[in-house]
């Protein structure tokens, strides 16, 4: 029941434009909060326990439960109590005394943060044994597999639409069904890096030891006895990718992809062979790969946009936001308010979101928002690199895990990918499965 009730989610939060959208994004809340009752329930009834020896789950759960804890307090007038606020200090909202600048948002945003603490749970909950947490990481390559192959349809067919919807932006290039080619770019990114360590995990049994024709030969004989779909899809997805014209989103791939390859599908002793033959088969088909497809890519790195020159001068104002409210912030959720008031009359273009989640998140949650946050991240990364270097056969899929924290990490350097649900829940399962991999005794 979990595993259906976790594919349920990540089969379709990617489906209606990646749930972007208030709606969207409440009908996910709604479900998680549902499951999560259900989960807590057959718990209790069925006396199971938790996970026992979770303590990198667990612990970045209660830190993570912290920075809610956060978001929540400046939504309340518990803001004054605890920090002697005025009603007049710049950051609090209108006549509430809260530090909020927009109570309602910030609530809702405070709740969305909470369903992927929730989720992680689930997660968490359900990998108890290393063959589940896999199985999230398949699953999840599979999804945007079947995501990617819809949106080449859609390419090669006139990429007129996104669903039955006309399309309104992102014209030339593929984008599935999301309205943002850059964010289906992440998305795919992620299917990619999950698709390469499931190959890594089928093909590492080659002998590395032996001549390169050799290995060839061993490489032949796994491809032909079920594996070649998995190459197949990798070059599907890759395609679907490049298309997208993404620059930010294939550069961040491209970083997560070469790092797995290189690391990931390594095995611990014979590094130089085995790096040595995955990287002439990686970056042939990488080349095949641009040759065929990477033209919108490559000509998007000659075009520097008006919209691009107006990013840095957004990012000067959010900074200088930033210093006027350091240590509180204004707000999960609150950047388009805002924006409003420090906005500069260079800017012309309307910014509804920072482009780089960075940024953002200090705007939002203040210093002490942006430290909790980047102590989680580093944490769950630290468990999953000390359990990666002791790995046997888990180990190209808990490379995958600190791959795709690289490709969101920095794709977040320059847009919102962790603000789209699709991106952002599937993420969450991807954490949730590295982690739980990084605590297992066996893995």
């Amino acid at each position: 029941m979990y595993y259906f009730g976790i594919l349920f989610l990540l089969g379709l939060v990617a489906l209606p434009f990646g749930s972007v959208g208030p709606i969207f994004q409440w009908v996910w809340v709604i479900y998680i909060g549902v499951f999560c009752l259900i989960v807590l329930l057959d718990l209790l009834l069925r006396k199971r326990n938790y996970r026992h020896g979770a303590k990198p789950a667990n612990s970045a759960m209660l830190v993570a439960l912290l920075l809610v804890f956060w978001s929540i307090i400046q939504n309340t007038d518990l803001a004054i109590a605890l920090f002697f606020l005025p009603l007049t200090t710049p950051s609090s909202s209108l006549a509430t005394g809260a530090i909020s600048v927009n109570v309602f948002k910030s609530t809702g945003s405070s709740l969305f943060l909470l369903s992927h603490v929730v989720f992680f749970f689930l997660v968490v909950n359900f990998c108890k044994e290393k063959r589940q947490a896999i199985l999230i990481i398949k699953s999840i390559a599979i999804i945007i597999s079947l995501y990617s192959i819809y949106g080449l349809i859609v390419y090669f067919s006139g990429n007129d639409t996104v669903l039955w919807f006309q399309k309104s932006s992102s014209k030339v290039a593929l984008s599935s069904t999301f309205v943002n080619r850059n964010n289906f770019a992440t998305y795919g990114g992620i299917g990619l890096i999950a698709l390469l360590a499931w190959s890594a995990g089928t093909f590492g049994s080659i002998d590395q030891s032996r001549q390169f024709s050799v290995q060839i030969r061993q490489f032949s004989t796994k491809f032909l006895g079920g594996g070649g779909y998995l190459i197949l899809l990798c070059f599907i997805v890759g395609t679907s990718i490049l298309l997208t014209g993404s620059r930010a989103g294939i550069s961040s791939t491209i970083v997560g992809s070469v790092g797995i390859i290189a690391f990931g599908a390594a095995r611990p002793r014979n590094f130089s062979a085995s790096f040595s033959f995955k990287t002439v088969i990686f970056f042939i088909s990488i080349l095949a790969l641009f040759w065929l497809s990477g033209a919108l890519f490559v000509d998007r790195f000659y075009i520097f946009e008006y919209r691009s020159i107006e990013r840095f001068d957004l990012y000067s104002t959010v900074i200088t936001a930033i210093l006027a409210e350091p240590f509180l912030g204004y707000g999960l959720g609150t950047f388009e308010e805002v924006i409003r008031v420090f906005r500069p009359l260079n800017v012309d273009l309307y910014f509804v979101r920072a482009h780089n989640e960075y940024l953002e998140i200090l705007a939002g949650l203040g210093i002490f928002g942006f430290v909790v946050m980047l102590y989680i991240s580093l944490y769950l990364v630290h468990a999953q690199f000390q359990s990666f270097k002791k790995a046997v056969k888990s180990r190209p899929f808990i490379a995958a895990s600190i791959a795709i924290i690289t490709l969101v990490a920095l794709h977040s350097l320059v847009d919102f990918p962790l603000q789209i649900p699709a991106i952002s829940y599937t993420f969450t399962a991807i954490l949730g499965a590295g982690t739980s991999l990084a605590n297992r005794r066996k893995i």
